[in-house]
């Protein structure tokens, strides 16, 4: 029987994949639990994008201390990372992103995700591995996608992936955006819109990580920008400068004053939520869309810090985008 959670508890189908990962250990669907093979994941660009530098060879984190979110980032002390088999969606419907609607991600990606457990590697961070290695799903499979998801917890297992508190502590979650396959040599490879797999064997698996914002509605991470559809309302939390909002794709400028919004506490915030309050609600199509950065990220240049135009943010501190469908 499946549960229906709250809005910011399903916000983009995060405490519904963990829930799943736990529940689905237990065992694995049909032809998906043959032999198949291993497919290797570059970890460090995955801690790169969550605070962490091995610059220096150490893997330590870019913070203050080892132990502490900074200004605009996270920590993460664990990742879950691997590939789920994806049967729920067609290939006119796409993979699995950001842009996938919730309720597509509620009644789709558990479903996926529970017979895909084996093919999924827990990781506590810091890790000084250059990569980590996962099963490979195998040709039967048709199509699968690389998922991730960070804590700012360390679970003990993949079991207790669905504990309350990992649930809570989901600061990050990232996805790569192709539907894959796996050819009869064993072989990663594009599956192409036509449902044909590629002949060139894909080398660039990685994921794009993003902050939860939605996952947690009593502490966002730091240097959130989301709309929530939930109570039509912006999420922010400093340290973030938002750049530009658009709705349904068209830029919406503040109510006051223009981009970009500097939100470096509790009241800077609150008042750019008030800035764009008036705006959300016009979503009808498309969905939300906040551009942002992260100057006061530790990992952030000379420049960027020193940025103070939306030029200049744009090109000194590269942009994150945080979507939300309307559906």
């Amino acid at each position: 029987m499946k549960t229906k959670l709250p809005f910011h508890n399903r916000a983009f189908g995060l405490i519904l994949v963990l829930a799943a990962i736990s529940l689905g250990l237990a065992g694995c669907a049909g032809s998906d639990s043959e032999e198949s093979g291993s497919i290797t994941i570059p970890i460090q660009e995955v801690q790169s994008q969550l605070g962490y530098s091995d610059s220096a060879g150490t893997n330590s984190v870019n913070r203050p201390t080892d132990d502490e979110d900074d200004p605009a980032t996270p920590i993460a002390r664990s990742v879950v990372i691997g590939a789920i088999v994806v049967r729920s969606r067609t290939l006119a419907e796409g993979p699995y992103s950001d842009q996938t609607p919730i309720t597509d991600l509620e009644n789709q990606l558990a479903d996926d995700i529970r017979d895909s457990a084996q093919f999924i590697s827990l990781v506590n961070l810091p890790s000084a591995e250059e990569t980590i290695t996962v099963d490979l799903p195998p040709a039967a499979a048709a199509k699968w996608q690389l998922i991730g998801a960070a804590f700012g917890t360390q679970p003990a297992n993949k079991e207790a992936l669905g504990d309350t508190e990992t649930q809570d502590s989901t600061n990050y979650i990232g996805f790569d955006p192709r539907f894959l396959s796996t050819n009869p040599d064993g072989q990663v490879v594009v599956l192409d819109s036509p449902g044909v797999p590629g002949s060139e064997p894909v080398t660039d698996l990685t994921l794009s990580m993003k902050r939860g914002c939605l996952v947690n509605a009593t502490q966002p991470p730091n240097g959130c920008a989301q709309y929530d559809p939930g109570n039509g309302a912006l999420v922010v939390v400093s340290a973030v400068e938002i750049i530009d909002v658009e709705v349904d794709g068209v830029s919406v400028a503040p109510a006051t004053g223009s981009y970009p919004i500097f939100v470096t506490d509790a009241s800077s915030a609150n008042t750019a939520k008030s800035q764009l309050a008036g705006f959300f609600g016009q979503a009808t199509t498309s969905g939300v869309e906040v551009f942002t950065t992260h100057q006061q990220a530790a990992s952030q240049s000379t420049a960027c810090a020193a940025s103070t135009t939306k030029a200049d943010l744009e090109s000194n501190c590269g942009v994150e985008t945080y979507f939300t469908p309307i559906n």
